[in-house]
């Protein structure tokens, strides 16, 4: 008699090869084909996504999920569409339906949130971009939004905190830098909205918002040359901006400014310093295009470094005659210095 010689579990060769082995290669063969026929199907919606084929896009992200129904990606896709149309409960129950998958990514927790302020739920928001920091710490647009939430309710330095946090994890965030300016403008800290605005402009030149708010700042100095260049960049990217109907009057204190200029009056910031040496290279800084204001607040001895440098308007005789001098020989815009009074040794911007 002769031994069976089949292993144990194999009931049944073909061709001398176990069935099992057969089977493993049909259902790799049947996974490769999901595989190719989702990765089509994502393709798919994407273009039609792109193209604005919305309902088109829905359908396809429905077929991905008939093949793999525990794709998250795809629900949160699903869910970011259905709100696109108006459809919050849609939406919601597919972000649900993601967390239901798999309750530590953040992202369905962000989205959710997001669509709660759309509809003005914005405790159930709070709750949501809670859970998304709690799940990814480091989620920079919940940390933000959140930051925005708290904003509303007045919680100021709380909001700042979190704008501050998002910022630490990455410095290029730019809805951050706009919303840490604006608050800090609105409680009055004009220089620091200033540094945070133009830190968003060194990110992105083509924000409208940005240019505006700092035409308000440089009003305040009667910095008004550069005020209108902000409001003129401003209507440039967005023709429809507020910015628009905001440069007449702008220009209207521009020659009135210009008239008072004519007649003697002056307007200058300065930066007061012991040493030479340290007031030339500071010179060189801001002519090297360095903020001469951060720079004042930052490091002049005189008490005017607060309001970054600026001495405001004066008349001939107001001040010390080699001050005054050295500012009448500076152009509008341009600086000079390094001079030495008893204070120090300055170097000058003349605003006008």
């Amino acid at each position: 008699m002769i031994a069976d010689r089949r292993s144990p579990g194999c009931s049944r060769t073909v061709s001398g090869r176990p069935i099992s082995w057969l089977l493993t290669i049909v259902s790799l063969v049947l996974v490769g084909c999901t595989e190719r026929e989702i990765r089509i199907l994502q393709e798919e919606a994407f273009a039609d996504r792109e193209a604005g084929r919305v309902e088109e896009a829905i359908q396809h992200y429905r077929e991905i999920l008939t093949l793999n129904p525990a794709d998250l990606d795809v629900r949160n896709e699903l869910g970011f569409l259905h709100a696109s149309e108006g459809r919050p409960d849609s939406a919601l129950s597919h972000y649900a339906l993601a967390i239901a998958t798999d309750s530590t990514i953040a992202e369905p927790y962000y989205n959710s949130g997001v669509l709660f302020v759309g509809i003005g739920m914005f405790d159930s928001a709070r709750a949501s971009y809670e859970k998304a920091i709690y799940h990814d710490p480091n989620h920079i647009q919940a940390l933000s939004n959140l930051g925005s939430l708290l904003e509303r309710e007045g919680r100021v330095e709380e909001a700042l905190e979190h704008y501050a946090l998002a910022l630490s994890i990455d410095s290029t965030f730019i809805p951050a830098w706009l919303n840490t300016g604006r608050i800090r403008f609105l409680n009055g800290q004009i220089w620091e909205a200033e540094s945070a605005y133009r830190q968003a402009l060194t990110l992105n030149a083509n924000l409208p918002d940005a240019h505006a708010a700092l035409a308000t700042i440089y009003r305040q100095s009667d910095d008004l040359d550069r005020a209108i260049q902000h409001l003129e960049h401003a209507i440039r990217i967005a023709p429809d901006s507020p910015a628009r109907d905001s440069l007449p009057e702008f220009l209207i204190l521009r020659d009135e400014r210009d008239k008072r200029r004519d007649a003697g009056e002056m307007r200058a910031r300065h930066i007061v310093v012991h040493q030479e040496g340290f007031a030339l290279m500071l010179l060189k800084r801001v002519r090297s295009g360095e903020d001469f204001a951060s720079l004042a607040r930052e490091l002049s001895i005189d008490p005017s470094g607060r309001s970054g440098g600026d001495l405001g308007a004066f008349q001939p005789g107001d001040l010390l005659h080699a001050f005054e001098s050295t500012v009448k020989r500076i152009e509008p815009g341009a600086f000079g210095g390094p001079i030495k009074t008893p204070l120090g040794w300055h170097i000058i911007q003349r605003i006008y």
